[in-house]
């Protein structure tokens, strides 16, 4: 990654966002709007007593624009469980991109390479109304609508994975070692972000039944930004662009399942 490249991640915000349907831009406040990452209450540090599910991802995956996110274990489920914050990230207009271990339940695998998206009515629906409407098409739906945002270019996955000093990509069975970094970043309209770093993988299980710890670093906290946030940033862009740690690789999931690199999980997960 060059200087430009670098420059380009932590660099300020964009330009004012616009309205759906007009050219003129929308009241541009990063600090009080309402789909504003500031609005929301953050803490340093979460563990269960916070209820970081409720407190922290569904009101920053509300208001996401993007959301990257690098972990050991993903399911598809976890959309389901978060179906209202899955409904208005999608009506913001925005796009996931996933890093996971080569582990994943063969119905999201299917969902994602050969699933049958939202129909154009429904997916209307969906984008119209997300708070009611939305949330029960994500919450009855979600294999479909995780079909539809592949479909629709918002959501692209990639699998880590790996790889001997020869380049031969290798299976967890194989190698005794699986990709299991957790960390992921929000990014809103205004141009504020906020990277978290922690245990938890992307699970109905780990936001409901686990006993996870993970530490947030908000982009206005400048300091902290600086020191921890914009790294996060740094190492997805780098694991993405396949640069990734000596050892290792991260490709497309359909060339993972090519590779019969991809394990069953459980789909319970």
């Amino acid at each position: 990654m060059n200087q430009d490249d670098t420059d380009a991640l932590i660099s300020g915000p964009p330009s004012p966002p616009v309205t759906a349907g007009t050219s003129r831009p929308s009241i541009y406040d990063p600090v009080s709007s309402p789909n504003s990452f500031q609005t929301v209450d953050l803490g340093a540090t979460y563990s269960p007593d916070d209820h970081p599910f409720e407190t922290f991802y569904v009101p920053l995956l509300s208001r996401a624009v993007t959301y990257d996110r690098a972990v050991g274990y993903w399911s598809a489920s976890e959309l389901q469980y978060a179906a209202q914050g899955t409904a208005r990230f999608l009506a913001n207009g925005g796009k996931m991109r996933l890093i996971v271990g080569a582990q994943l339940a063969q119905r999201d695998v299917d969902a994602v390479l050969d699933g049958k998206p939202l129909d154009d009515v429904v997916a209307e629906r969906l984008l119209a109304d997300p708070e009611l409407d939305g949330a029960q098409i994500v919450q009855s739906k979600h294999l479909s609508v995780l079909a539809w945002m592949v479909a629709n270019d918002r959501l692209e996955i990639r699998v880590g994975v790996p790889r001997t000093e020869n380049g031969e990509l290798l299976t967890h069975r194989q190698s005794g070692r699986y990709f299991h970094t957790k960390y992921g970043i929000f990014a809103d309209n205004y141009g504020n972000r906020v990277a978290f770093n922690g245990s938890n993988n992307a699970s109905v299980t780990a936001w409901s039944k686990n006993h996870e710890t993970f530490d947030a670093y908000p982009s206005w906290n400048i300091p902290i930004w600086d020191y921890l946030g914009v790294h996060k940033v740094l190492d997805f862009e780098k694991h993405w662009s396949n640069n990734a740690d000596a050892g290792w690789a991260v490709i497309d999931l359909p060339s993972a399942v090519r590779k019969h690199l991809i394990e069953h999980a459980p789909d319970t997960m």
